[in-house]
């Protein structure tokens, strides 16, 4: 086997390890599906996270994205 392919295969998975380790963080802690409570959509909503907020407040009611989306941008200040 060339060294080339050695040093190519090794690169990759360099590269991979540095996508892994590098990926951003969410900063707010989402709670498990099936957990959430309106509790969790105010904090998020406080700390600026209203995407995470619409998609709990869609899971506890069950309703649309425009109705979440409306009443999530109601609780913001």
């Amino acid at each position: 086997m060339p060294w080339w392919d050695i040093a190519l295969g090794a690169g990759f998975v360099i590269l991979a390890l540095l996508v892994w380790l590098l990926k951003p963080q969410s900063r707010a802690a989402v709670p498990v599906h099936g957990r959430g409570t309106m509790d969790d959509v105010q904090r998020l909503v406080s700390e600026g996270q209203k995407i995470s907020a619409i998609k709990i407040y869609r899971r506890i009611h069950g309703v649309g994205l425009k109705e979440a989306k409306e009443a999530v941008d109601a609780m913001s200040p």
